[in-house]
């Protein structure tokens, strides 16, 4: 379970859980239910993937162990922000405390804040990628990103604007 709230107004209780392999959560991979507060289902959805392997391959389980301890993050990270076209070395990164539950790790760059952490990012039904899930701010426009960055190639394989405009 990765968040659980309850409508003041009406008692609704809504659960979501993120579906992980071992340990690490597997990208966009979530269920979320709400039932009223007598216990009536009101609604269900599920992006869970059915098949997942149980183990990952030797490469991916390793690539995962590293990124835990925080290698891959900042590599990541760089790697983020040289597809906004901004260069960051490692020495201009500051990691920070570890944020979401452990699941993220808070950094500094450049007087602005980026957030990494391990993630499996599903390329089919029974198919993982060791990555790095990133948030990261791009300076010159103010916009954020979030960005999914391969442990093993350092591609960028998924980004996402994450700013909306008014108009």
């Amino acid at each position: 379970v990765t968040r659980e709230n309850v409508t003041a107004h009406n008692g609704m209780r809504t659960k979501v859980w993120q579906q992980q392999v071992n340990g690490v959560p597997v990208f966009e991979a979530v269920l979320s239910a709400s039932v009223t507060a007598d216990g009536r289902l009101v609604t269900i959805a599920s992006r869970f993937l059915p098949s997942l392997p149980s183990t990952p391959t030797a490469a991916d389980s390793a690539n995962v162990s590293a990124a835990a301890e925080g290698g891959p993050r900042t590599t990541a990270i760089m790697a983020a922000y040289a597809s906004l076209g901004l260069n960051v070395q490692p020495g201009d990164l500051v990691a920070g405390e570890s944020v979401a539950g452990g699941d993220f790790t808070a950094y500094q760059v450049q007087g602005m804040e980026a957030w990494a952490g391990p993630t499996w990012l599903p390329l089919g039904p029974d198919s993982l990628r060791a990555c790095q899930h990133v948030i990261v701010t791009d300076p010159a426009r103010g916009e954020m990103y979030q960005m999914i960055v391969s442990d093993d190639t350092g591609e960028v394989l998924v980004r996402r604007c994450l700013t909306d405009y008014i108009s």
